[in-house]
């Protein structure tokens, strides 16, 4: 599994949501826990709807991560899909956000418990279009780090730091 999930936040306590509604930007193809940018850019001048686009890797500053698409009625297709394909118009979208959330999300099996504290940054690897779950990962090669600092490991059976198909890491945004 990859993509970054809500698992809880930075005081310990359990997530118990900070969500929002946004209206995603058709430009790209958006999987459930991809991560996302504040998009004021794509707005008509009236607009008052926040809205949002998919997040470019290396950029920082990232406002959350997708976990629920809505349908858009003017194309029935996404009556069906579990993610945004780009062409689709856009699209509401609900996002987990905040400074204070930690997410899990995969690594690309380069990470050990020395990079607790480091940031990072990710890899869009796309997604699945059957399931609807991003393919995003913790880039653990460099970079720029700017995305995400790495700040434990995810416990759960078999999770280790090293695994070769990407240990389960907590990290929150930058």
């Amino acid at each position: 599994m990859s993509g970054f999930a809500p698992v809880g936040t930075t005081d310990g306590s359990d997530y118990h949501g900070k969500m929002q509604d946004l209206l995603l930007d058709d430009g790209a193809d958006v999987f459930i826990g991809d991560i996302v940018d504040l998009d004021t850019t794509n707005a008509a001048a009236t607009d008052t709807t926040l809205r949002a686009s998919k997040a470019a890797a290396a950029t920082g500053s990232h406002y959350g991560a997708v976990v629920e698409f809505f349908p858009n009625f003017n194309d029935e297709g996404t009556l069906i899909k579990n993610y945004h394909e780009n062409g689709d118009g856009d699209q509401s979208i609900r996002v987990v956000f905040g400074s204070v959330v930690v997410f899990a999300g995969a690594d690309d099996g380069t990470l050990d418990g020395t990079d607790i504290g480091s940031p990072f940054d990710f890899i869009d690897n796309g997604g699945d279009t059957i399931t609807g779950i991003s393919g995003e990962i913790v880039d653990g090669a460099g970079g720029a780090g700017v995305d995400l600092t790495v700040i434990g490991l995810a416990n759960f059976p078999g999770n280790d730091w090293g695994n070769t198909d990407g240990a389960r890491v907590l990290c929150t945004l930058l």
